[in-house]
């Protein structure tokens, strides 16, 4: 009995041992593997091991990336450059794998997966040569791959211009560098002005320039310095620096203050002073103008210069008074005044007699252009003489070349009566007297070359306003430049006679339409008066 049962065991362990395996195959299928139909005595056993179990896969671990670092530089200076990008591709297919762009420091990485790759230059920096060369690369995981890759500088242009570089300095302290020292350049041949610069703090400045020779003067000092006033020539070369160190002595201190040139102007014979008279005042080495004054009603005419030597030019001399052409010369000391009397000598009594003389207008004469007339309400409201310009084609009077005709055209505000009398005196743009211009009926000419010119009016007509301004106008080769001047009448000191007009001449405009409105106005409240004393009745 006892046997049986334990053969019964023995065989139910066997049995245990052998269907296990198989229940666990059986829970690991797949549902549709075990949906699968079996038939006939097609099947096939699974796979088991040495011990009698089935074999199981095992799951691999993702592979570690790796780094490519790239490093751009200079091929001849080994410094580093920015702004290079790169594309990294699989050798294996060449698609793209990632992208680097080089920072300030000349590198930048890409994170990689194993494998063969290529690296290929997109954009260089600038002003350096596009490397097209190909750089395979093989990353490993975990390993950081250091890349260096060099470019060659673009070729530069030759170079046309130099640099001059100023350094100012005290005298006597080398050490010590001066700001605000201006310098002007020159061309040496031409001597056109070129450039200019000034000293900053650190007592330097630069210009840059086309390669050539040129002169530099200082044009001015640094404060409390003096002028040098050495012009220094130099030769600037291509693509090269210049350097000049100027130097400067500190100013002496002095207690000199300006001075006063007081002009008195008189009348030779008797002695009366004058008003009206322009003076130039001229420094003596440089014939440089410092200033211009004009005698006032005393005869007076005062101005402030440094100390110094000058003379003095009479560029218009008093109405009815011959110009002085002498210069004068003086010297001004600090702190004094320094008296000049100038006299005159009056012109010849014929002349101006001849002057105020009316002559007839000829038949052959210029007529006056319509735009000489003014309106008869131009006196009410100018109160001064007026003055139109304009230029007409036409041979100059002399045969000379390079000349045109000065017309000077004199009419009287309101009526166009063409006066007599009028003088004028002709200078050029720099002062000096050119000629003079006697207006008879209405006209007056004078030849001049060509160039810029103005007018001052030396004696008015009889019983007008005077022109103060200056005329200003242009002679043109071969063109007649007409000044039209319209003078009002002075009628404080006119005789009543002056004004009727003359047989023949048409009666002044405002008198009659003034007239007019005054009888218009006595009619109108006439009538208003007798209308309302009939209506009261």
């Amino acid at each position: 009995m006892l046997k049986r049962i334990t053969t019964c065991f023995m065989a139910l362990c066997l049995f245990i041992l052998m269907t296990a395996p198989m229940a666990v195959r059986a829970e690991e299928a797949p549902a549709t593997e075990a949906a699968e139909t079996v038939s006939g005595n097609d099947l096939t056993e699974p796979e088991t091991s040495e011990t009698g179990s089935t074999a199981v896969e095992e799951e691999k671990p993702a592979p570690t990336k790796g780094w490519l670092c790239v490093t751009k530089t200079d091929a001849k200076t080994g410094a580093l450059l920015p702004s290079a990008s790169f594309t990294v591709y699989h050798a294996a297919d060449d698609t793209e794998a990632g992208k680097l762009l080089t920072g300030k420091g000349g590198t930048d990485r890409v994170a990689l997966a194993p494998g063969d790759y290529y690296l290929l230059e997109q954009c260089a920096p600038e002003g350096y040569e596009l490397s097209g060369e190909r750089y395979p690369v093989v990353i490993a995981g975990g390993e950081i791959k250091d890349l260096t890759i060099t470019n060659k500088r673009l070729p530069q242009p030759e170079p046309t211009t130099g640099t001059l570089t100023i350094t100012k300095t005290d005298a006597d302290q080398k050490d010590k560098l001066l700001s605000g020292a201006v310098f002007s350049v020159y061309e040496a041949e031409s001597g056109k002005k070129t450039g200019e610069l000034m000293t900053g703090k650190e007592g330097t400045a630069s210009l840059e320039l086309p390669a050539g020779n040129y002169t530099v003067k200082e044009t001015a000092a640094p404060e409390g310095y003096t002028l040098s006033t050495n012009p220094v020539r130099i030769s600037l070369q291509a693509g090269s620096v210049k350097e000049l160190t100027v130097t400067n002595r500190r100013e002496e201190e002095t207690d000199e203050e300006p001075g006063t040139l007081r002009i008195t102007k008189r009348d030779a014979e008797s002695g009366e002073r004058l008003k009206d008279a322009v003076f130039g005042i001229y420094d003596k080495d440089t014939d440089n103008r410092m200033g211009e004054v004009t005698t006032d009603r005393k005869g007076v005419a005062e101005i402030e210069l440094e100390p110094g030597d000058y003379y003095l030019l009479e560029l218009e001399a008093p109405a009815g008074y011959q110009l002085d052409e002498e210069k004068i010369g003086f010297r001004i000391h600090s702190g004094k005044t320094k008296e000049k009397t100038i006299e005159n000598v009056k012109k010849d009594t014929d002349e101006t007699e001849d002057a105020v003389k009316e002559t007839p207008a000829k038949e052959n004469q210029t007529k006056e252009p319509a735009s000489s007339q003014t309106s008869p309400f131009a006196s009410i409201f100018s109160g001064l003489s007026t003055a139109q310009i304009s230029q007409t084609s036409g041979e100059s009077q002399k045969e000379d070349k390079n000349t045109g005709t000065l017309q000077i055209i004199n009419v009287a505000a309101g009526t166009g009566e063409k006066l007599s009398g009028q003088i004028l005196t002709v200078y050029s743009s720099d002062g000096k007297k050119a000629g003079e211009v006697t207006v008879k009926g209405g006209t007056g000419t004078l030849t001049l070359t060509e160039g810029d010119y103005y007018l001052r009016e030396r004696k008015s007509p009889a019983g007008f306003f005077g022109e103060t301004a200056r005329i200003r106008f242009s002679i043109t080769e071969g063109m007649t430049t007409i000044v039209e001047i319209t003078s009002e009448r002075d009628m404080e000191h006119t005789n009543p006679q002056d004004i009727i007009p003359k047989t023949g001449e048409p009666l002044p405009l405002l008198p009659l339409g003034l007239s007019a409105l005054c009888l218009l106005a006595a009619a109108v409240c006439d009538f208003s008066l007798k209308n309302m004393k009939h209506r009261h009745q």
